[in-house]
């Protein structure tokens, strides 16, 4: 089955527009400035930013704790092109993160929620799934429509029920924290 690139748009706007209703105005706002900041980087700067990030660091590490030669070494073998793609999409991924967190952080809800507060945070939220929609599909890892393949016997036993188990260890996890009462304070 094949998802064209009109309907994968329309997923990321469909699905963006209605986190970014349920969000309000106030946060999306401050999410859009940072997507747009993201976006601009990576359009303008260059994508090379992100692919060579995890060399750089290394690199960077290995001159600082006096291994000259091992980072010049490191620096002079730059990831090849799958793993470019993931470093740059991690990258992007983390920025964009960054962006809601701080569209939490900063955007104050207003008491009460109107119409015209529901239509703009849904179309902002739209704007941020157009922006991710547009870059990811726009990289050379990244084909115009989504081709799904359903997984077979052997992909099944061996890749997606661990996946499986520890998304519901994750989860479960997650329900444990977050069902805990807060610790009283005692005189």
């Amino acid at each position: 089955m094949t998802i064209s690139s009109i309907e994968t748009l329309s997923v990321f706007l469909l699905g963006f527009g209605i986190f970014g209703c349920v969000r309000g105005p106030e946060r999306e706002v401050w999410t859009l400035g940072g997507i747009t900041m993201t976006m601009l980087l990576l359009f303008f700067g260059g994508t090379t930013i992100f692919e060579q990030l995890p060399l750089r660091v290394a690199a960077g590490f290995m001159a600082l704790v006096g291994n000259q030669a091992g980072s010049n070494d490191l620096a002079a073998h730059p990831l090849q092109a799958p793993w470019t793609t993931v470093m740059l999409v991690c990258g992007t991924v983390a920025l964009v993160l960054l962006a809601y967190v701080m569209g939490q952080k900063f955007g104050k809800p207003t008491a009460t929620r109107d119409f015209g507060n529901f239509v703009s945070g849904f179309v902002m939220g739209a704007l941020n799934g157009t922006f991710i929609c547009v870059f990811l599909f726009s990289q050379g890892g990244f084909q115009a429509g989504i081709n799904i393949q359903f997984p077979d016997g052997v992909l099944t036993r061996t890749s997606i029920v661990p996946l499986i188990l520890v998304g519901i260890v994750v989860t479960l996890i997650a329900i444990g924290l977050s069902s805990r009462k807060p610790v009283g304070k005692t005189p």
